[in-house]
């Protein structure tokens, strides 16, 4: 174990060295108020965003997934059950190559491993989906694989293996388990099938650890955040914390929504809606427990954030204000200090970084 902790010691040292090594990045968010995909430059050593351009993409446009050549990004378009297909230009800017009509509203898209497969989660339809990426990078509009699960489907994607993905879903607040198998392109219910969140809890959308067979799932009905040991064998969860995102005497209508952790695994972080702020958490290098270290105040229902490649910076977006908020991460303590906020767009809805080629 004390391997481990040097191990993660030694990659926070490399992430906060200096600004100088640190890559060149791009900022995506989608506007689905306007059909936009909105692309900034990241400013490494302060964190200051340039507008670099908006790109029509379509109606709602929501979630973003890359490609790990980072030549490629894909937008789920909900209003018109589509997937867009975008080229990344060196400076990080987008050109809209294809939209396919896929057979589904997508909540949550991404790709397997491989990137032979694009993997999708349909909210309304209770349902995953398995498409093939042509040779041309777009979404092939015929899918390999569609699995009826239950209500409310709301994110996938496959454990580093490329073995294993998890479903989490808020309506009958489980979590479905599958194998994955990268050759055919297909999803079979694991043994068991499903997990049971306590409480009714409606878990959401889910982080693997980096180092620890740890999983965080955070909860969108009861504003808790479950964390799960891994078994990278078998790829099935069983549970061993269940923190809350809110302060105790906080007792008004709170909905989560996404979670993310820091590159070297040491800070957690979870979007309240309601409460409207960012829960932020220590990691036990150890055994991936959680200790709260605070909320920190956001615009008005954060329903996309995410963290830059050096785990330097946050970004969160105000679904109901329109505007983006930038926080600086204290690498000592996980806290935020909120350092500029920008406007936008209507209705940001999710929040992508790009580390460019």
């Amino acid at each position: 174990m004390k391997s481990i902790v040097g191990c993660v010691a030694c990659f926070a040292a490399l992430l906060f060295a200096g600004c100088a090594a640190a890559p060149k990045q791009a900022v995506y968010v989608s506007t689905s108020g306007d059909g936009q995909v909105v692309v900034y430059d990241l400013d490494n050593a302060s964190g200051r965003l340039t507008l670099k351009q908006r790109v029509d993409v379509g109606k709602k446009v929501g979630p973003i997934t890359l490609s790990s050549d980072r030549r490629f990004a894909y937008a789920a378009v909900r209003g018109e059950r589509a997937v867009a297909a975008l080229a990344v230009d060196d400076d990080g800017t987008l050109t809209l190559l294809d939209k396919t009509g896929i057979d589904t509203n997508a909540a949550y898209i991404s790709l397997d491993r491989t990137e032979q497969w694009m993997l999708t989660a349909d909210y309304g339809g209770g349902k995953v989906g398995v498409y093939r990426l042509g040779d041309n990078h777009q979404v092939k509009p015929q899918p390999i694989q569609v699995v009826t699960t239950d209500r409310n489907a709301h994110a996938i994607y496959t454990d580093v293996s490329n073995r294993f993905a998890f479903v989490p879903h808020t309506g009958p607040s489980a979590i479905y388990q599958f194998q994955f198998d990268d050759q055919a392109g297909r999803l079979t219910p694991n043994d068991p099938p499903v997990v049971i969140a306590p409480n009714r809890a409606g878990p959401r959308h889910y982080h693997y650890h980096p180092v620890l067979n740890v999983v965080y799932f955070i909860n969108e009905l009861d504003s808790t955040i479950t964390a799960y040991h891994f078994d990278s064998q078998r790829g099935t969860l069983a549970e061993f914390q269940n923190v809350s995102t809110l302060p105790a005497d906080f007792t008004a209508k709170n909905t989560c929504a996404q979670i993310h952790m820091t590159p070297d695994g040491r800070f957690l972080y979870g979007s309240n809606r309601g409460h409207d702020s960012i829960a932020a958490f220590a990691v036990d290098p150890a055994t991936g427990e959680l200790s709260p270290i605070g909320r920190f105040a956001t615009e008005k229902r954060p329903r996309g954030f995410s963290l830059d490649a050096t785990g330097r910076w946050l970004f969160a977006a105000g679904q109901d204000t329109g505007r983006l908020a930038v926080y600086r991460i204290d690498p000592q303590t996980g806290t935020l200090t909120r350092t500029a906020t920008y406007d936008v767009g209507p209705d940001p809805t999710w929040v992508q970084l790009m580390t460019l080629p």
